[in-house]
């Protein structure tokens, strides 16, 4: 194995590294500290600078250019535009770009477990976000399998039928006296009081960056107090799937098959 090759090995090695460690901070926090996220992105740079010889040397500076650009433009920038619609964390758009830096040429398909030779191959950054959502979609649909079995009657029944599928997916019923002693949740049923009267909203979205769980809590339990709400009222939570989570199996999966899946669909 030469030069290249070890650095390649240590970035997948680092990669898995990071993704795990992540993915436990994601799921038992729903949050990444900061100084973690800038110094894996410090780490990830140096590492593609590092390649750049190489890639040089293999692909040329037209290759380099073009692939490099590509894959960031189909991670950061798509990410970018999730960000700024409220739909993932800024912590999402970082981890994304590292691996379009540390992934950006073929290369990495020589070690590729289960591979088919193609005339092209796929930037590898773009197999591994689709193997992750196609992981997330499927945790998603385990998850609504169980809630329409067990909770289906704890819908809200004023809200139309592909509401409620996009809720079974995406949330949870719970009691608002179990919400109140749970961390992290952010609810899917939220109250306003307009001309004095308690009006119930069913939504599908919230901003992660910008709502805190705490305060809905706090609102929730002045309710309580108030009168105005049962402590044994449901309403619908989402925890959601932290996307560190199906980023790790993406790329797993990715070191397995690579593009191949896709190039024999659409053969």
């Amino acid at each position: 194995m030469n030069l290249y090759g070890y650095i390649l090995v240590v970035k997948i090695m680092y990669t898995v590294l990071v993704l795990s460690w992540f993915s436990y901070y994601d799921i038992k926090y729903r949050d990444i500290p900061d100084r973690y996220v800038w110094l894996s992105l410090i780490v990830s740079i140096i590492l593609f600078i590092a390649s750049i010889p190489f890639y040089l040397g293999r692909f040329g500076y037209q290759l380099l250019i073009g692939y490099t650009v590509l894959s960031i433009l189909l991670s950061t920038g798509f990410f970018a535009m999730l960000y700024f619609m409220g739909f993932i964390g800024l912590a999402d758009v970082f981890v994304v770009s590292e691996i379009a830096l540390l992934f950006p040429l073929i290369d990495v398909y020589d070690i590729i477990y289960y591979k088919i030779e193609f005339p092209f191959h796929l930037p590898p950054v773009l197999p591994i976000i689709l193997y992750s959502t196609i992981s997330s979609l499927i945790i998603m649909l385990f998850k609504s399998l169980f809630i329409s079995i067990k909770h289906y009657d704890k819908l809200p029944q004023d809200i139309p039928l592909s509401k409620k599928i996009a809720l079974m997916f995406m949330a949870r019923p719970m009691t608002i006296r179990d919400f109140l002693s749970t961390k992290y949740y952010y609810p899917l049923t939220i109250f306003k009081i307009e001309d004095n009267v308690l009006k119930r909203i069913t939504r599908l979205t919230f901003d992660v960056e910008e709502e805190e769980y705490w305060e809905y809590q706090e609102e929730f339990r002045k309710l309580v107090e108030e009168g105005l709400l049962s402590p044994d009222e449901y309403v619908w939570v989402t925890y959601g799937v932290p996307y560190m989570v199906p980023l790790l199996i993406g790329f797993i999966l990715f070191l397995i098959l690579g593009d191949t899946p896709f190039f024999e669909l659409f053969s």
